[in-house]
């Protein structure tokens, strides 16, 4: 999950989804990292998930711990324009202003609701922060968009899916270690501000240098 502190952008918690071992499914872990996120005193502007994760006790949760969410909805959820008229499917609703539209979500409560058009496709979205305007709501979900980054930059950059073990613990262990390695990433690309795809052209650079230079005084050949 990705903690939205307005400036900078941290991945802070990861779990290992494994139901048939432990019976948790991922809206359970879901739960988990938000609640070990406030624990830890985060101060989160906005919580940030894909329609995956929009159930309603997920959305209730973030609630209650007083939170603002934005995500993706499906669009088959049922709203209402009031507490009390008649639930339809967001995708019966007609045009939906710019500034967004305040409906009443099934089983969960008052949300904003944007929608934009994605490759002609109405993609939807919604927030509990009902004051939101459309200006704040483009920069949380262009902030969003670094859980993407994350995928790509943990996966390219750290391996984590490149393991060649079958048991338990060394999956784990592998995934732990790649997790530590992207935070260190992170850190670096905070710092000193230059991309993870830099450090790490740097870094194969300078053991490429060392091995050149290792192999030269092993061989006793003279570097010009």
């Amino acid at each position: 999950m990705y903690c939205y502190e307005w400036k900078e952008h941290h991945s802070n918690r990861f779990r290992v989804y494994d139901r048939p071992r432990d019976g948790k499914t991922k809206n359970d872990l879901c739960r988990e990292i938000i609640l070990s996120l406030v624990e830890r005193g985060f101060n989160i502007r906005y919580i940030c998930f894909d329609s995956w994760y929009s159930s309603k006790e997920n959305l209730k949760l973030i609630d209650k711990l007083g939170l603002f969410y934005l995500c993706r909805i499906k669009r088959n959820r049922k709203i209402n324009l009031s507490k009390n008229g008649e639930w339809i499917s967001i995708k019966e609703l007609g045009e939906i202003p710019e500034s967004g539209l305040i409906v009443y979500l099934r089983k969960v409560g008052y949300v904003k609701l944007f929608c934009l058009s994605k490759n002609g496709k109405a993609v939807y979205y919604i927030t509990n922060n009902l004051f939101m305007s459309f200006g704040e709501f483009q920069e949380v979900k262009n902030a969003s968009w670094r859980i993407e980054e994350f995928h790509r930059g943990v996966k390219q950059c750290c391996n984590i899916g490149n393991f060649f073990v079958r048991k338990r613990f060394p999956v784990l262990g592998h995934i732990s270690l790649a997790m530590r390695a992207f935070f260190i990433l992170e850190k670096i690309r905070i710092d000193k501000k230059i991309t993870w795809y830099e450090f790490r052209r740097e870094l194969n650079r300078i053991a490429v240098g060392n091995a050149i230079i290792s192999l030269c005084k092993e061989t006793g050949l003279l570097l010009i």
